[in-house]
Formats: structure tokens, sequence, C-alpha cells
């Protein structure tokens, strides 16, 4: 899949970025997030890919996970951020050259407090491709 990591780690990272309501609640989208950036913002990762292949097609099943982070107290805020980047990844559907994504399936959520009081939300997506 030459070049197609990157490529789909780059789709998610549009896709998640031209929701309006989306990146409003949010100060971006980061793999590793500048030390500057101001709460609230989402990372990708770890993201992990599997051969799902069959004789009559190349296939891969990815799978995502999203970071919610925010240092508002309560859970409200990242929750709601949360709940716009599901909908938008499970709504939106993702596109990459050359292939077709068979499905996009919510796999879990689960929240942590981090030091500081930092809130995280870690939500993840299982994504089934194959070659056109």
């Amino acid at each position: 899949m030459a070049g197609g990591f990157e490529d789909f780690r780059r789709k998610v990272v549009d896709c998640l970025q031209t929701d309006l309501e989306l990146a409003a609640s949010i100060t971006g989208v980061h793999d590793q997030p500048p030390r500057t950036a101001k709460l609230p913002y989402l990372t990708l990762g770890p993201m992990s890919a599997e051969d799902w292949s069959t004789k009559s097609f190349q296939g891969f099943r990815f799978r995502l996970t999203v970071n919610v982070f925010s240092d508002q107290r309560g859970d409200a805020q990242m929750l709601a951020i949360a709940d716009k980047v599901t909908a938008r990844l499970m709504s939106e559907g993702l596109s990459l050259d050359g292939f077709h994504v068979a499905t996009i399936r919510f796999d879990g959520f689960s929240n942590l407090i981090e030091p500081g009081g930092i809130r995280r939300g870690i939500v993840r997506f299982g994504i089934l491709m194959h070659a056109l």
C-alpha cells in the first residue's frame, strides 16, 4: 500500500478538520501537539493496519484511535467533542484513491484523567478497505 498509510492518516485529519462544528470546538488535530498548543485538541494514534486480503482482492483492516484532550473541569466538553468526532467519522465516509472503504465501525470509548486534571477521551474505530 505504497504511501497509503500516510494518505489514510491525512484523510482522517482532513475529515476531522473540515467539519465546521467540530473545528469550532477544538484548536487543532495533531500527531504530536506543539508545546504551545491550547486545549481542547485532538491527536491521532495509535494506528495499526493488518492484512484483510482474499483471493479476489487486496484489503486492509485499520484500527484508528482519536484522542480528545480537554482542560475543562468535568467530562462534558471532552464527551461533546468525542461525540462530534464519532458522528463525523461514521457519517462522512473516508475515501482513499484506489481503495473502497467497506465499513467504518465504532470500536469503543474510554476516558482518563491525566496529570493536572486534563481530561482525555479515547475513541477507537475499525475500518475495512480494499483495493479497487
